[in-house]
């Protein structure tokens, strides 16, 4: 039974550290462009089957000043830096038309693929850096206390044995808000803080959210889609 955790155990310190994720990271960065690249062909045939099935005259009057009115608010977004509403943009600008040819549609299942891509990774990313943010004695302000509940709750359990496969100084803190806010029906003030890291080695960044509990939550189905199910604090 010992050799068998211990085995357990050494697999996992094999598949989770810093330089696993570099590679996943990478992997995904291929994926996410090869399909996006995929995905910018198929329009590209999808607006020539338009043009062939309705004029040129009609697709430049009916359906490129669309795509040149996301293309202006994608840059404007990104200049404010307001990047998260950037791809609900170019849906709305290029989803509609895409539905009229089968180019289209290829396109439109091209980028889905390519989020989910994205998603998946980005979610595993999330959940390591949550429970460093969250446990770790160099980041958390709560060590001590959820150190202490470690074996009260699954979920802390967990956090803190995903960080015996981390260094915490391979994670590098960019930016920290501390804020309040209200529960409104019940009165009383909690804290949430959201905190912004770069893990060495790996490209982009990552933000997690903890809302400060010393203690598991019970989490609503938006949470759970706001923070992913795996994710800790």
């Amino acid at each position: 039974m010992t050799s068998a955790f211990e085995m357990y155990y050494k697999i996992q310190k094999k598949i989770h550290n810093t330089r696993t994720l570099h590679y996943l990271n990478l992997l995904a960065l291929s994926g996410e462009i090869g399909f996006l690249f995929g995905s910018f062909l198929s329009y590209s045939y999808h607006v020539s089957e338009l043009v062939a099935r309705y004029g040129k005259e009609i697709v430049l009057l009916g359906f490129m000043p669309y795509v040149l009115v996301g293309i202006v608010a994608s840059i404007f977004l990104l200049i404010v830096g307001k990047k998260q509403s950037i791809p609900l943009v170019l849906i709305l600008v290029f989803f509609p038309s895409a539905l009229l040819t089968e180019s289209g549609l290829n396109a439109i299942f091209l980028v889905a693929v390519a989020y989910t891509i994205r998603r998946i990774e980005l979610g595993h990313r999330q959940m390591i850096v949550s429970a460093i943010s969250g446990f770790s004695e160099k980041y958390s302000p709560l060590y001590e206390k959820r150190l202490a509940n470690k074996q009260n709750y699954r979920e802390y359990f967990q956090a803190f044995m995903l960080l015996e496969f981390f260094d915490a100084e391979d994670f590098i803190l960019l930016s920290e808000k501390d804020e309040k806010y209200t529960h409104k029906k019940l009165g009383i003030y909690d804290r949430r803080l959201t905190r912004t890291f770069k893990i060495k080695g790996v490209w982009g960044k990552v933000t997690v959210m903890d809302d400060l509990f010393i203690a598991p939550q019970k989490r609503s189905i938006w949470t759970r889609i706001r923070k992913g199910v795996r994710y800790f604090g």
